[in-house]
């Protein structure tokens, strides 16, 4: 892993237009509108990765109300970057942070597992619901 990565906690500068690339890389957020990331960078406890230029090469964000529960989502390392150790950074900065470090993490993955695993997180199959968008 490089050391020149750097990990900036809601980041005030980060570059919408960089970060709504890097989402469109997934699964998940692939025709997520720029309006939408920026409105839920503001409402979330965010983790960016740059590289030693400066480059956003992974992102990960943490719904919560502080109090209670965090939600931990769009983790994502940018696939050339992939390898190197940066998603474990990016969960150990994010459910390591001292606003949410003692409240219940929930996630939903359909992978990395692993990584997940190592920070404390567990399936608990049974548990979970979901209501999709209204059109």
């Amino acid at each position: 892993m490089s050391t020149d990565l750097r990990i900036v906690k809601n980041d005030a500068n980060f570059d919408a237009r960089a970060l709504t690339a890097l989402l469109h890389t997934t699964w998940w957020a692939n025709d997520r509108p720029q309006t939408t990331v920026e409105k839920s960078v503001s409402n979330s406890l965010c983790c960016f990765a740059y590289d030693s230029t400066g480059q956003l090469i992974g992102f990960a964000r943490a719904i919560t109300d502080y109090a209670t529960n965090y939600y931990v989502c769009d983790v994502i390392v940018d696939e050339a970057h992939r390898g190197k150790g940066i998603g474990t950074r990016l969960i150990e900065a994010l459910t390591g942070d001292e606003e949410i470090s003692r409240l219940k993490g929930l996630l939903v993955t359909n992978n990395a597992h692993a990584l997940y695993r190592k920070f404390g997180f567990y399936s608990r199959e049974s548990a979970f619901m979901q209501k999709d968008r209204t059109p």
